[in-house]
Parts: structure tokens; C-alpha cells; sequence
């Protein structure tokens, strides 16, 4: 489970370079906006379902990195908990990771 949760953290935050928001619910991309207008980001999109959702636990995420918020759904995509996090942080003393907030619901 450890690593799980330390994969899911370098994932998310690397993904947050590309993403504007990211939301999966029930396995499954349901709305996904890049920061940028390149044509093809089918790499982001395969890093997604290969690399994230399996870690997940059947979890529903919504993340603004924008905004810097969280939303997490359980499995029948019931409202868990919206957080605020800072990836910006670089030391441990206050640093808000993505895979311990998803899990601690």
C-alpha cells in the first residue's frame, strides 16, 4: 500500500506540469483540461489509466491545480472530502502530498 501511495504522489504531482484539472470517476476520465494547446496529449491521457486510476482503489478524484483543491468520491461516487493542497512546498514540514490525502479517506 506504501508504495502505491508513493507512486501515486510523483505521479499526480509530474501530471500537474500538463494538467489544468483532472476528474475520474468510476475508473474512467470524465473530464480532463491542459494547460497548454498542444494537439496530441494521448501520453498524458495513457499515463492516466495505466499509472493512476489502478492506484485509486475504485476512489474518485477531482483536482483543480489551479486552485489548488481536491475533491475525493468513494466507489459509488459519493462526495468524501474537498482539500487544499501546495505542491509548491518542497520540504516535509507542512507538504500537502496527493496519494496521503486520497488515502486517509
Amino acid at each position: 500500500m506504501r508504495e502505491n501511495i508513493k507512486k501515486l504522489n510523483k505521479t499526480l504531482f509530474l501530471l500537474g506540469r500538463f494538467l489544468k484539472r483532472l476528474e475520474i470517476k468510476e475508473n474512467r476520465i470524465t473530464d480532463i483540461s491542459f494547460y497548454s494547446a498542444i494537439e496530441d496529449y494521448s501520453f498524458v491521457k495513457e499515463i492516466i489509466s495505466e499509472d493512476v486510476i489502478p492506484l485509486l482503489d475504485n476512489r474518485g478524484i477531482y483536482i483543480d491545480y489551479g486552485k489548488r483543491i481536491i475533491n475525493i468520491f468513494d466507489d459509488k461516487g459519493n462526495y468524501l472530502v474537498a482539500r487544499e493542497f501546495d505542491l509548491s512546498v518542497a520540504n516535509q514540514n507542512g507538504h500537502t502530498k496527493l496519494g496521503e490525502i486520497i488515502f486517509s479517506y
